[in-house]
């Protein structure tokens, strides 16, 4: 049975089911809303009648659990495209979350990147994610880099549209001044992987200084919950030279 509803974005929603209309049970957990017709299926099978009910959540609140960042074990491999002034590169990430470990005296969780099947850098995001997904730094061949305090990828509780301004210092750039922008997409998104619907949308627009040099960007990503990142794109200009990379989900194996 799918049972469908009148959503609106920036609310959240829950269905339930009962075959008595005394004693209910949650078939799904929170759903973030979007301005549209939402769905939920459910196994009728075996059962003479089911009376169904959609609770509206207040606020806008995600369970950051279920982006599969703090699972060691998961993978997912990405199609990657570079453009800059160096020229265009193609090539796969294949990543996974490889550990739990600590990085710049913080509990963090380690996210694998290989290139080829080389290690080619490390993201480290704090073993927290009861109030959103903060980023301590990184690792590649060219060395380490950490944010402090932690930049924020993500927020468990938020207002759709709504910028969040944010700073911390890079040790690569210096101070960083930051805006995040959380949304709710219902437009579906076709990748490698497939296509996906209901996706929150994050935007980072990022401005900072080093050395005397202006930098500004700007990432969008666009997650699926019980999948994880399915996209992302992230633009970095500096002095007017800008690049690109764009990522997008070709597989994933996440539990």
């Amino acid at each position: 049975m799918e049972v469908r509803w009148p959503g609106e974005s920036g609310k959240q929603y829950e269905l339930f089911c009962s075959l008595d209309l005394e004693n209910w049970t949650k078939i799904t957990e929170a759903i973030p809303g979007i301005d549209g017709t939402m769905s939920a299926e459910d196994e009728i099978s075996g059962a003479p009648r089911k009376f169904y009910r959609v609770e509206e959540l207040g606020g806008s609140a995600l369970d950051l659990a279920r982006f599969k960042l703090g699972t060691i074990g998961n993978k997912w491999t990405y199609d990657v495209v570079s453009n800059s002034i160096l020229g265009n590169e193609v090539y796969t990430w294949e990543t996974r979350i490889l550990q739990r470990t600590t990085f710049a005296s913080q509990n963090v969780v380690e996210w694998e990147f290989k290139r080829g099947g080389d290690w080619d850098q490390s993201i480290f995001i704090l073993d927290d994610f009861s109030t959103g997904i903060f980023e301590v730094g990184g690792e590649n061949s060219d060395g380490v880099q950490t944010n402090s305090p932690p930049s924020p990828s993500m927020f468990a509780s938020f207002i759709p549209e709504v910028g969040v301004p944010t700073n911390y210092t890079s040790s690569e750039i210096g101070p960083v001044t930051q805006t995040t922008t959380i949304t709710m997409e219902s437009d579906p998104l076709t990748v490698g992987a497939g296509t996906f619907t209901d996706l929150i949308k994050v935007t980072h627009k990022y401005t900072a200084e080093t050395l005397g040099v202006q930098i500004s960007g700007a990432t969008t990503e666009w997650f699926e919950l019980d999948i994880g990142l399915v996209k992302h794109i992230g633009v970095l200009d500096i002095l007017g030279s800008i690049s690109t990379t764009t990522f997008t989900l070709a597989s994933f194996d996440v539990n």
